[in-house]
């Protein structure tokens, strides 16, 4: 159990929690990327039948994974990680469209393609991390630029949230991700309305106006779902309350208000065993913050430490990551104070 008195900060357990999710998602364990098909386009290498064809128009993307069967349905959190180096198989011919992709589309592909159901894993997720930590335990959060004018930065609770569903209308976007030869076939988006769940968080108590959303599962909408606010880079969304109806704007054609609920605590769904191996993780990393470092942008561990070089408090895998990052930590980077010599 946390101590009280620490302070922990948001945007870096969200790091943590969402590298430890994604890189272990039993849908996706161990499945490489064989295929994307993008808006409009067909599969080339399955066939679906027609009625599976709804989702070929210009808002749809298909992502088609290949997996061992020995790997199907097992959790793994301790093996290897799946990452976006390592989900395009190796046997992959040069010509491979997939070869083509930029770090960047590469990065997309991977969290969007294994980002099904995702908001209410990564709600349950958050509430199994929070409670590691007494109730009154303080919590940082620090949002991304607004504008030119620094983001708006406080220091809450952990208790001080609640579960924020809304029913979006007309998603603006489909996304199928089937894996073989299993024939598992995920498919977010299709209809009429859509349920999505994030977590809020206020500046005083939990019944208070929420002043900020937090979003994991956000890049299930591709690079729209890139946060915090609307100039971030990182595989997350963290909204203050203006930035998170902008960017529901951009995922859907409105939203139901009637509809919205707003609630203290989640029944924990059938993933239960999985989350709370993975909430366990992302908190004994954070416990050895002093000397198990991690990437500002994806969370990832590091073993050779790429230091800002400004303030000297910020590590990335490499200067794409840290280059990507920069438009949130530029804001929070305070450089050392020069030495003097005598």
């Amino acid at each position: 159990m946390g101590s009280q008195t620490e302070l922990l900060d948001l945007y870096d357990i969200s790091l943590l929690l969402n590298y430890e999710r994604i890189t272990t998602e039993p849908l996706f364990r161990h499945a490489r990327l064989r295929e994307i098909a993008y808006p409009g386009q067909d599969f080339k290498t399955v066939y679906l039948p027609p009625a599976s064809q709804f989702w070929k128009d210009d808002r749809r993307t298909g992502y088609l994974f290949d997996r061992p069967a020995h790997h199907t349905g097992k959790i793994d959190v301790n093996g290897p990680p799946d990452l976006p180096s390592n989900i395009i198989p190796d046997h992959l011919p040069k010509s491979d469209p997939l070869r083509s992709l930029t770090p960047k589309q590469l990065e997309t592909a991977f969290w969007q393609g294994r980002a099904h159901d995702g908001c209410y894993k990564s709600v349950d997720l958050l509430q199994k991390f929070f409670a590691f930590f007494p109730p009154n335990t303080r919590l940082r959060i620090r949002h991304g630029l607004q504008g030119k004018k620094p983001g708006k930065e406080y220091i809450t609770r952990v208790e001080s949230r609640v579960i924020l569903e809304v029913t979006l209308v007309n998603p603006k976007h489909t996304l199928l991700a089937m894996v073989q030869p299993e024939g598992q076939m995920h498919i977010s988006g299709e209809a009429h309305t859509m349920q999505h769940a994030v977590l809020g968080f206020t500046e005083g108590g939990p019944d208070d106006d929420l002043m900020s959303v937090l979003d994991l599962s956000s890049m299930q909408f591709g690079d729209v779902g890139r946060g915090p606010g609307p100039r971030g880079q990182e595989p997350f969304a963290l909204d203050t309350m203006d930035e998170f109806r902008a960017r529901l704007e951009k995922v859907a054609e409105g939203k139901d208000d009637s509809r919205t609920k707003i609630s203290h605590w989640m029944t924990p769904g059938k993933h239960e065993r999985w989350l709370q191996l993975v909430a366990k993780k992302a908190k004994e990393r954070w416990d050895r913050r002093e000397s198990g470092r991690w990437c500002g942008h994806c969370g990832a561990p590091l073993t050779v430490l790429k230091s800002c070089s400004g303030c000297q408090n910020a590590w990335y895998c490499d200067a794409d990551h840290q280059k990507l990052a920069w438009t949130f930590h530029k804001h929070y980077c305070k450089p050392l104070a020069p030495t003097s010599s005598n």
